[in-house]
């Protein structure tokens, strides 16, 4: 678990690092990518992907099961692994549900 308050981190996993970017920004939000899609405003990918802090996630068999964070202009940034570490990459097409953060957009919840 990385600490909320730890400004450089050394290590994350993709929902951890929705949730400590959003922490940054004052915004609470929960751990686990499955959770946060649960609790995120649904949008389409397509709008997810022109909106920067709009997460994507992707599905296995119906499960969410990583979670990266729009730059809103086709990017995103993700914890991809420890033979990646936090990078940013051109989404690609496996992206299967998107959301917005309420808080972060001034939306009521």
């Amino acid at each position: 678990m990385v600490p909320l308050t730890d400004p450089d981190p050394k290590a994350f996993d993709c929902a951890e690092l929705s949730e400590w970017g959003l922490a940054q920004v004052g915004v609470p939000f929960v751990d686990g990518s499955a959770n946060q899609c649960r609790k995120a405003r649904t949008i389409s990918v397509a709008t997810a992907l022109k909106l920067p802090g709009a997460l994507l996630f992707r599905e296995k068999s119906g499960q969410v099961y990583h979670v990266a964070v729009s730059l809103g202009n086709g990017y995103v940034v993700e914890a991809k692994g420890k033979r990646y570490g936090v990078v940013i990459s051109k989404a690609d097409s496996g992206y299967s549900k998107a959301g917005k953060v309420p808080a972060l957009y001034g939306d009521a919840a």
